[in-house]
């Protein structure tokens, strides 16, 4: 079963972190810069380790290229 997720992105952080602002918004920083899809994988990167699941169970839904995301977390594996 899976769960959507806000993000707010900040890119070319001197950390790589992730903060829950309420039960369904997070704000995570990245080392990346917003170019050529770095940071969308970073941020994927970082939700996986947050939320202890595989990289490929978390997918940008919406705002590939804004600062907000809608953010799908969990695999639906039988």
């Amino acid at each position: 079963m899976s769960r959507r997720i806000v993000v707010t992105v900040q890119t070319r952080a001197s950390r790589v972190h992730v903060m829950e602002v309420s039960s369904s918004e997070y704000k995570v920083w990245v080392h990346a810069a917003p170019e050529k899809n770095r940071a969308n994988r970073a941020v994927c990167d970082a939700l996986a380790r947050f939320f202890n699941v595989p990289r490929r169970c978390v997918h940008i839904v919406a705002g590939a290229t804004a600062r907000r995301k809608m953010v799908s977390i969990g695999c639906d594996d039988a």
